[in-house]
Formats: C-alpha cells, sequence, structure tokens
C-alpha cells in the first residue's frame, strides 16, 4: 500500500504535471471515494443481504448499509422502502487500500475474458463491474459461504480531473481497463 501511495506522490504527480497544464499543484486530480455495491434480484432473501453484507466487510474492513427503494415499481413487485442492495463508500487510505488489493490480487489473475468490465468513464468518474470475486483472497478463504455473489458495481470518483487526466491515471496505475459497453449494450473491446 505504501508502494502505491509514494507511487502516487512521486511518480504520478510528477507525469500529470509534465503532460496537463496545471497553474496550481491543488489542481491535480485526486480520488475521493470509491462505491462498492451489491444490485439484490430477491431481496426478500434475508440470508443472501447477510452474505453480501459480510462480503463488502470482508472486502473493505468498512460496515455496509442497506440499499431501499424510494419508490414502487409494480412490475418487479417492489414496496415502497423495500430492500434492492447493500452498498459500502470507501475513502482516502481505505480506497487506496482498496485499489492496491485490486492491483495486486484481481489483475493477475485475469485472462483474456475479463473480470472487470467497464460501464462508463465521465468526466470524473469510473464504473466498472467486477465479476469473479472469489479472486480475492479475502473472500476465496471462505468459499462456501461466497461461492454464489452477484457482481459488484464498482464507482470510483475523481476530484478534477477531465476523461484524459481519469485515462491516463487508470492506465499508469495498470487499473484494468478491458472492455466497455457501447450505447446499443454490446461489449467492445477498449484501444485506450
Amino acid at each position: 500500500m505504501k508502494s502505491l501511495n509514494n507511487y502516487y506522490l512521486k511518480t504520478l504527480k510528477f507525469s500529470l504535471i509534465n503532460k496537463f497544464f496545471y497553474t496550481d499543484t491543488k489542481e491535480l486530480p485526486k480520488l475521493k471515494k470509491i462505491v462498492l455495491t451489491f444490485n439484490l434480484r430477491q431481496a426478500s432473501d434475508i440470508r443472501a443481504l447477510t452474505k453480501h453484507l459480510v462480503a463488502l466487510e470482508q472486502l473493505t474492513n468498512q460496515k455496509g448499509s442497506i440499499i431501499t427503494t424510494t419508490k414502487p415499481n409494480i412490475q418487479l413487485r417492489i414496496k415502497k422502502g423495500g430492500i434492492v442492495g447493500c452498498k459500502v463508500t470507501i475513502r482516502k487510505k481505505k480506497a487506496i487500500e482498496f485499489i492496491f488489493k485490486i492491483i495486486t490480487e484481481i489483475v493477475p489473475n485475469m485472462d483474456k475474458l475479463s473480470l472487470l468490465k467497464t460501464k462508463e468513464i465521465t468526466h470524473s468518474n469510473y464504473s466498472g463491474v467486477l465479476r469473479n470475486l472469489l479472486n480475492f483472497d479475502d473472500l476465496q478463504k471462505f468459499y462456501s459461504l461466497f461461492n454464489n455473489l452477484s457482481t459488484l458495481n464498482l464507482t470510483l470518483v475523481q476530484k478534477g480531473p477531465s476523461s484524459k487526466e481519469s485515462a491516463f491515471i487508470l492506465n499508469a496505475l495498470k487499473f484494468p481497463k478491458l472492455s466497455r459497453y457501447n450505447s446499443i449494450g454490446r461489449v467492445q473491446s477498449c484501444q485506450d
């Protein structure tokens, strides 16, 4: 974790200053937070909800919260205030630790079929989906408990970068950006 922090403080900041124009060092992009969410289809199953909450706590060392609906949905048979998932928001050191965990545990075990699929890169956000969560050592130890987890939605929120700066930071950190959804919903490979 210290190596990633030192890399950001020394090498990556220097590269950003050389590549992009900044008038003040306070304009440099920073990671604000990471939001991890599980969307549950059958939220009435309390066992599945607790299993996903325990998985979030195991991954981030922070307690998760339950996501409830604000409006009823008749087609999905969900009442107002019904449980639809769980999430956790991590900031500062825990966010850097989680990125380090992805870079060291997930990226080396990836094959051509990507485990992380990029949904979108907006002005300062990066959203993706982690498919096989058993590549994390923390969850692999308890395989019988975590073998049926749903996909984990991952959102990185950064402060102040443009999309080019955001892509530059993610490429410098060797963060997996293997596939991107186009407007039709099909997966296409990234050339960035």
